[in-house]
């Protein structure tokens, strides 16, 4: 804001002036008919005179405000008296000029003739610029995101300002600000947003890239700093990076942030950037479970239609130290490298067995050498990628609560939908109610025949760790009745379940079941929550 005090001007030239009435003394005709005396008026033949009367300026007859010849009478409202004439008062001025979203005034209650104008930043009050990841956008408001059909990072825009960002709320916090565009996703009427491009964003939000303009956005699960990666425009999102990597290589903040300007970036910017994570020795076997990023699947499928083994792995590694220190975290088995099947294959990262170690739970010592997941035959799975319930999963909402108008498309027990990533389905349930309540929610799978060592998958998560939900997870060996699953104790308890997704197994024949037809049922049992999530359920009966 630059607060600056502006001259009135004073206008030269009779066309200009806007004379008081009734000052103009009586006009000398002959003089003026003449021409050649100009000594008797002091002006020339065709000048009209001054139509005010001398005064001393230091008499104390002059104007209060500037110190000059009174106006008499005195000027209309909306007018100053500058030299005994009145003229229109004139607009503020600010040098340097104001932002786009400031405007040039006189604070409220100053004199337009001689106030102090300064910049004050313009726009509504001030609003959050929520995000529109989870849930939808309060009304008047449009949802813009990076990608529609995979977004990783979004903000609701006001809708109607046109092209006037004073228009537009102010933003919460930072040094960003509010703005107007078109966006693409809005309704066409202009979108508030709040420009980053030379300002900081509020807590919480980062700056990225929206239809050609610089905005602050809310992060998706898991999105990055720009900075961490090759970004295609001059500098990154966070700033303090920036500067440091630029004040070194300003090729990363004159023409591009390149891949050089990212590699200097874990030792510039400490911690910024997400380590790539440890092997964690995960099942990628029929449990439809995936690798981390930094890992492969090896199984014996080389050799056999059917794997009967299989565990996520990192290869490439030439002793221990390079598998990084993390194990499960159950079992004594350590961390090793090199070619566990003893074929001469490449070395890769292992939990090693072959003196007797335990392996993680669930897993076993393979050959009496590496620890991995055992596989077998599938008896029953589903990832709910048909979109509904068609696997033959029967749902009891025993709670008869009616969802709060905010999650109201679970307008059942349980949903298939595919609201949290576009194309990826899961079973989701709420407990957020209106009013608040208890939910009492089952899915109650199909009829499944258990062998002599059956294993039941599945993942679930709370998607809100603020508002987390509880669940269940029953067996039946009668029907579909609540007290036939009420009548065993529970297989899992997760109170609250964790808000990431949770590869879940539980081993059937220790806990009494096997060799006979059962049903599985998952239960959201919570007093208001949010939302939970069930997928990928697979039983498999183990060798």
């Amino acid at each position: 804001m630059s607060r600056l005090t502006y001259a009135t001007p004073l206008l030269a030239g009779a066309l200009l002036m806007t004379a008081c009435p009734d000052d103009a003394p009586p006009i000398d005709t002959e003089a003026s008919s003449t021409g050649n005396d100009e000594s008797t008026t002091g002006v020339g033949p065709t000048t009209t005179p001054p139509t005010s009367t001398t005064i001393d300026p230091d008499s104390s007859s002059g104007d209060p405000t500037t110190g000059g010849p009174m106006c008499e009478p005195e000027c209309a409202p909306g007018e100053c008296c500058q030299g005994g004439f009145c003229f229109d008062a004139p607009q503020p001025s600010c040098n340097p000029g104001c932002e786009d979203t400031e405007v040039c005034q006189c604070p409220e209650g100053s004199d337009p003739c001689s106030c102090i104008a300064e910049c004050v930043s313009c726009g509504t009050p001030a609003a959050d610029y929520v995000s529109c990841l989870d849930m939808p956008c309060p009304d008047g408001e449009a949802c813009i995101l990076d990608d529609p059909m995979d977004p990783t990072f979004g903000v609701c825009a006001p809708q109607g300002c046109g092209e006037d960002a004073c228009a537009c709320p102010l933003p919460p916090g930072g040094t960003a600000l509010n703005a107007c565009a078109d966006f693409t996703g809005d309704d066409g009427g202009g979108s508030c947003y709040l420009d980053c491009s030379d300002g900081t964003c509020p807590d919480g939000m980062i700056c990225r890239t929206l239809s050609g303009n610089s905005a602050c956005v809310w992060p998706g699960e898991g999105l990055e700093s720009d900075c961490c990666f090759s970004n295609g425009t001059p500098g990154c999102d966070d700033m303090a990076c920036q500067d440091t990597v630029c004040a070194a290589d300003p090729f990363c903040c004159s023409t591009e942030w390149d891949q050089i300007c990212a590699d200097q970036v874990p030792d510039a910017c400490p911690g910024l950037c997400p380590e790539p994570p440890e092997p964690g020795y995960g099942n990628c076997g029929l449990a439809n479970i995936d690798c981390a990023m930094v890992e492969t699947c090896i199984d014996d499928g080389m050799m056999m239609m059917d794997p009967t083994w299989a565990v996520c792995t990192q290869g490439g590694c030439t002793d221990a130290g390079d598998c990084g220190s993390l194990v499960p975290p159950t079992g004594d088995a350590p961390v090793a490298c090199a070619d566990p099947s003893g074929m001469g294959g490449p070395n890769t990262c292992y939990l090693d067995c072959s003196g007797g170690q335990t392996c993680p739970d669930g897993m076993s010592c393979i050959a009496s050498s590496w620890c991995a997941w055992p596989q077998g035959l599938t008896t029953f799975s589903d990832d709910f990628q048909t979109g509904d319930l068609s696997a033959g999963w029967t749902l009891n909402n025993v709670d008869g609560l009616a969802p709060d108008p905010n999650v109201d498309f679970v307008n059942d027990a349980w949903v298939v939908a595919d609201v949290f990533a576009a194309g990826e389905f899961e079973a989701i349930s709420t407990s957020w109610y209106a009013p608040a309540g208890m939910s009492d929610d089952w899915l109650i799978s199909p009829q499944i025949m258990l062998g002599a060592n059956t294993r039941l998958y599945w993942t679930s998560q709370t998607i809100d760790p603020g508002f987390p939900d509880t669940l269940e997870v029953r067996i039946s060996i009668a029907g579909t009745m609540i007290a036939d699953f009420e009548a065993n104790p529970p297989l899992l308890v997760a109170d609250p379940e964790l808000d990431v997704p949770v590869n879940h197994f539980v081993d059937l024949a220790p806990a009494g079941y096997m060799n006979q037809p059962v049903h599985i049922a998952f239960r959201n049992l919570t007093f208001d929550g949010f939302l939970l999530t069930v997928d990928d359920v697979v039983v498999v009966d183990l060798p």
